[in-house]
């Protein structure tokens, strides 16, 4: 999963986390949503203006994250949800990256 930034910024997501390029592919930094040994799921982004959106989702817990300071901070997108619940597919609308499709399922104990 790969998202393309502004000016040689580049994220790319793989089963290890979300990493971020600043120098066209270069080198590389890890910094996803939590320190945990969660494997990514989904990842999305997309740009609005100078702004920068990043959606991702985790096998761990029952969040969507979303980072608008280039992955810095990751912040709960969805707030408060069923922890029965797993997102598995995160994708942007191509018009508003505030706009965000997810494809979930429900788990049963």
């Amino acid at each position: 999963m790969a998202f393309f930034g502004a000016k040689g910024t580049y994220f790319v997501a793989t089963d290890k986390g979300v990493y971020r390029s600043d120098d066209q592919g270069q080198t590389w930094r890890i910094k996803s949503p939590k320190a945990t040994t969660a494997v990514t799921q989904g990842f999305c982004g997309g740009v609005k203006g100078d702004g920068v959106v990043l959606y991702c989702s985790q096998t761990t817990g029952s969040q969507i994250y979303k980072s608008t300071d280039l992955r810095e901070t990751w912040i709960p997108a969805l707030g408060n949800l069923s922890p029965t619940n797993s997102y598995s597919r995160v994708q942007g609308a191509e018009n508003d990256p505030n706009v965000l499709y997810i494809r979930g399922c429900r788990h049963q104990a």
